[in-house]
């Protein structure tokens, strides 16, 4: 018999014993109570009742080696669950979804009893009339409740399972201004580190207002929110998830959305503070490439109609639900895994997330590499959501897509006919699993919820911290300090402990006011975990004063995380800096982004501390000759110096002129100067107005030298010509002087000589010249550049071009396509494609996190054929309508600046030249903008490539950027 088939056969048998023992507690327990009335006629108690049909549901499903599946709540109990959470008292609440035709009113079922094996028995209907129900949270006693656009609190204060408090604690808006009608969709809740309950919402933006008194109030762009749940203060925080929201066990977020499953939220709402710099978008993609974006579900007869090219797996496309597992049943190495449902596969995906630095990386494990961790075979069974549980294990609940059996009777489920469809909540617990006893944590003493944030289980450890906080007892505070302290304990109790201290609002002595100190602060940012000394940054931000300063001593103990050896807390003290005036703020900048310049997100973390000292920051880093000579470095001083520019200090802009006059290296001189001349312009100003001093002047005066200076390396005069582009005053002798050079310039430095006659009436007039006397072959320009002297608003210039030319050349690249057939057929290697990626495409197009999404993002283009790649990398302009036309601007001083607009706004327009340079106009400068109706990719992209390399480029996008 076949392994595979012998493990089929295990799973079932094990499945129906333990169905079987379920099935006989139960069917004893219906002998006991049946349909009991309780204080309400909305309340009535049942007796799970398993019929034949569930039995059948064993057939169904398949679970990872080493798991077994156990059923805790059968469709008596509840029908189509969309969301539950437990309490302190080992009760299970489950929302329940309404249907459309019913007014979309749902139900809350509190689901308690539990036996020593952990199956439910009864039920109560603690709430009806609940609109859209999409979330619910255990809180007080009560229950929060996300419903549609409102959030709700239910609670129970007679014991009789039935909630008699209920009322609307916030309420939203939709937002006129983002064009969208319907109010603010609230799809998750959850209890976080910092003390707060977190609002998860499809991000369509809005205004969200409480019920209290005051009322508090909040303007969502596109983002989730938070809340005090005691003073009901909002804050916006990043992100938005449709589909799912987890925290990890360091406090970490995670969201989901329908077609990216798994995504980190980076950064908080507040650290864009800086309003010359734009951070990256807070919510970034884990979900992967290649095999890592497609499930594979265990029913694949209908894939192939739409997905003939790999029609053993699917594409996620409606994920719904989203947990970190942080329980303590499992097997160690599943501890801070994610799992994800997609209801389109009917499936349990799992991801190992590891660190990538301060972010993360997520892939699939080596047992799954085409398999689920957890799959329905067949249609009798609807995923839903996906839950912690108090004994460390998954909770799994869904609904009944089939008609189950009959009861031998004939009769069908109460709570099925003519009602919601029936719903069901299973477990996934290891093979040998025991069931621990229930906590019963609201029944626990302080000093014994203290004890509890050492759980093993994150669940528990949430839950005594929840309760901590609800309760705000000082006694708390002695027994917190002594777990902060004590280093012999579990690193993430000693995280619980500070952030618990963080959420007493009560001191030793009973005053109103925080438990939490300064030593206890500073004892978190000496802590050998790192994630103690993370969430220490995070609670140092309590003692900026109003002035912007940290206490002294506080900041002795924080100066040094400059230097930590975890890039988290590096990024995390980074964030902060931005909060703070201390003096040394700038050079402790300075100092991490030496360490963490080649990491995206911490260069990001310190522009955005850059509201002020930007200036200072440059001329601290560029006169380090290692960081300025290095790529990652140059790119970091251009962000810097486009804050410098866009701010427009004289005196600012003059000392980072004064600085660049003491960079021994022209290129690395000339490149920051034209990041400068490009970041002034978004103001309306230049350099030739803005330098006061007459540096500027010696410094365009240079690069005219260096590249009349045939000793000049290519690299140097590259970045001169391209300086000399904008500048408005230059010596006329250049021109004359590169004609006489142009057959010794080779093909790069050609290119950018071209685009330096292009840039100005004066240049251009010595160019046509040049072609009609035959000094400059006609063939050296591009289509792209002849339509462009055809089209220039000037007689004479016009007048010559026709004179060369005769008539306007086509822009068929035909032959070019036709030359470069053979790279179709030779094997590629994506790594060698990496690099040429990398040094032609990058500036523009984007794939895989690599690059500038200016242009066309290439991440789906891994669905084209190589053929299609091929014309739409080399004939660009075959398709009538180019999605990103080029364009000419022209400007009152009769300067031209050619490419395609990467960016616009009210102060100016940048384009991405053919050579891919960014070049920035204002608006103040702007005369006139045409566009030339020709594609933006540059149409000799292929000088200097091989049909080999041609073959490795290909190689690498059709892959979507795989190694």
């Amino acid at each position: 018999m076949k392994p595979g088939l012998c493990a089929v056969i295990w799973f079932i048998a094990c499945f129906f014993a333990v169905a079987q023992t379920n099935t006989a507690t139960l069917t004893n327990s219906s002998r006991i109570a049946t349909n009991t009335t309780v204080a309400s006629t909305n309340a009535v108690r049942r007796t799970a009742v398993i019929s034949p049909g569930q039995l059948e549901i064993a057939k169904a499903f398949y679970v990872e080696r080493g798991f077994r599946l156990e059923l805790v709540a059968g469709e008596s109990l509840v029908s189509e669950p969309v969301a539950m959470t437990f309490d302190e008292n080992d009760r299970l609440f489950v929302l329940e979804a309404g249907k459309a035709s019913e007014g979309s009113l749902g139900r809350i079922r509190l689901l308690s009893g539990a036996d020593t094996n952990g199956v439910y028995h009864t039920n109560t209907l603690y709430a009806t009339n609940v609109y859209n129900p999409t979330s619910i949270l255990c809180y007080g006693g009560g229950v929060f409740v996300g419903a549609g656009g409102q959030i709700l609190y239910l609670k129970d204060t007679t014991s009789d399972g039935v909630a008699d408090v209920r009322r609307e604690v916030f309420k939203s808006f939709g937002e006129t201004t983002n064009g969208t009608s319907g109010d603010v969709t609230i799809t998750g809740l959850a209890w976080g580190l910092d003390n707060r309950i977190h609002a998860a919402t499809a991000g369509t933006g809005g205004d969200v207002i409480s019920s209290s008194s005051p009322i508090q109030s909040i303007i969502l762009s596109n983002g989730n929110f938070a809340f005090d749940p005691r003073s009901f203060v909002l804050t916006s925080e990043s992100g938005s998830d449709p589909s799912g929201m987890a925290f990890d066990n360091t406090g970490h977020t995670f969201v989901s959305s329908p077609g990216k499953h798994l995504q980190a939220v980076m950064y908080p709402a507040n650290a864009a503070r800086n309003p010359w710099f734009e951070m990256p978008p807070p919510v970034e993609n884990l979900a992967g490439t290649g095999p890592d974006s497609f499930i594979y579900p265990p029913d694949r007869k209908n894939l192939v109609a739409f997905y003939p090219d790999g029609a053993t797996a699917m594409r996620f496309s409606a994920a719904t639900s989203l947990v970190i597992y942080r329980g303590s049943a499992f097997p160690p190495d599943f501890s801070g895994d994610a799992f994800e449902i997609d209801t389109g596969g009917n499936v349990i995906h799992r991801d190992k997330l590891k660190s990538d630095g301060v972010g993360w990386m997520a892939s699939r494990p080596d047992t799954e590499l085409d398999r689920e961790f957890f799959a329905v075979k067949d249609e009798s069974f609807q995923l839903r959501c996906i839950a912690n549980a108090p004994d460390g294990t998954l909770y799994v609940a869904g609904t009944a897509r089939a008609k189950l059996s009959a009861g031998k009777a004939g009769k069908t489920n109460s709570l099925a006919a003519g009602g919601p469809a029936p719903g069901r909540i299973y477990r996934i617990v290891p093979l040998n699993f025991k069931q621990p006893r229930a906590p019963q944590l609201g029944k626990a003493t302080t000093d014994l919820l203290v004890l509890n944030l050492r759980h093993p289980n994150g669940w528990q450890r949430d839950t005594a911290a929840r309760l901590l906080f609800e309760r705000q007892d000082r006694t708390a505070i002695v027994p917190l300090i002594r777990l902060l302290f004590d280093m012999t304990v579990p690193p993430l109790a000693r995280m619980h402990a500070l952030r618990a201290l963080d959420g007493l609002q009560v001191t030793a002595d009973g005053r109103a006011g925080k438990a939490l100190m300064e030593p206890h602060t500073a004892k978190a940012l000496s802590d050998p975990y790192e994630g103690v000394r993370e969430q220490g940054v995070l609670t140092a931000a309590r003692f900026i004063a109003p002035s912007g300063l940290i206490p002294e001593k506080l900041w002795d103990q924080l100066a040094p995380l400059a230097a930590d050896p975890s890039p988290r807390v590096r990024y995390q003290f980074a964030l902060f800096l931005a909060q703070i005036h201390q003096t040394e703020r700038v050079q402790t900048l300075a100092q991490i982004i030496r360490t963490d310049v080649k990491s995206r997100w911490l260069q990001a973390a310190v522009l955005s501390g850059l509201n002020e000292g930007a200036a200072e920051m440059f001329s601290v880093l560029v006169s380090d000759a290692n960081f300025r000579n290095d790529p990652n470095g140059q790119e970091f001083l251009k962000s810097v110096l486009g804050i410098v520019g866009q701010e427009n200090r004289r005196a600012e802009v003059n000392q980072v002129l004064n600085s660049l006059r003491n960079v021994p290296e022209p290129q690395v001189a000339f490149t920051l100067a034209l990041a400068l001349e490009n970041s002034l312009q978004r103001a309306n100003e230049s350099l030739t107005t803005a330098d006061a001093g007459g540096v500027f002047t010696a410094l365009y005066i240079r690069a005219e030298n260096l590249v009349l200076d045939m000793n000049t390396a290519d690299s140097a005069r590259i970045a001169a010509l391209r300086l000399l582009c904008s500048v408005t005053n230059v010596d006329a002798r250049l021109s004359g002087g590169l004609v006489n050079e142009w057959p010794s310039l080779r093909p790069q430095v050609r290119s950018e000589v071209m685009m330096y006659y292009l840039s100005r009436y004066t240049h251009m007039t010595a160019l046509v010249s040049s072609l009609q006397a035959g000094y400059i072959p006609t063939t050296e320009l591009t289509p792209l550049q002849i339509r462009f002297l055809f089209d220039y608003d000037d007689k004479p210039v016009h007048e010559s071009t026709v004179a060369v030319y005769g008539k306007e050349p086509t822009a068929s690249r035909a032959a070019v396509v036709n030359e470069y057939q053979t790279a179709l057929r030779l094997p590629g290697s994506a790594e060698r494609g990496r690099r040429i990626y990398e040094a032609r495409c990058a500036a523009c197009h984007q794939l895989a996190g690599q690059g500038k999404l200016i242009g066309v993002s290439l991440d789906a283009a891994s669905h084209l054929s190589k053929e299609v790649l091929l014309i739409k990398t080399l004939d660009p302009n075959r398709e009538a309508n180019p999605a990103h036309p080029e364009v000419v601007i022209e400007t009152s001083d009769r300067q031209a600046v050619m490419g395609f607009i990467a960016r616009e706004d009210t102060r100016s327009t940048t384009l991405i030249d053919p050579n891919g340079v960014e070049r920035t106009v204002g608006r103040a400068n702007n005369m006139v903008q045409n566009s030339l109706g020709l594609s933006g990719m540059p149409s000799g992209l292929q000088a200097g490539l091989s049909q080999q390399d041609m073959a490795d480029l290909l190689e690498f996008i059709t892959t979507n950027g795989a190694q």
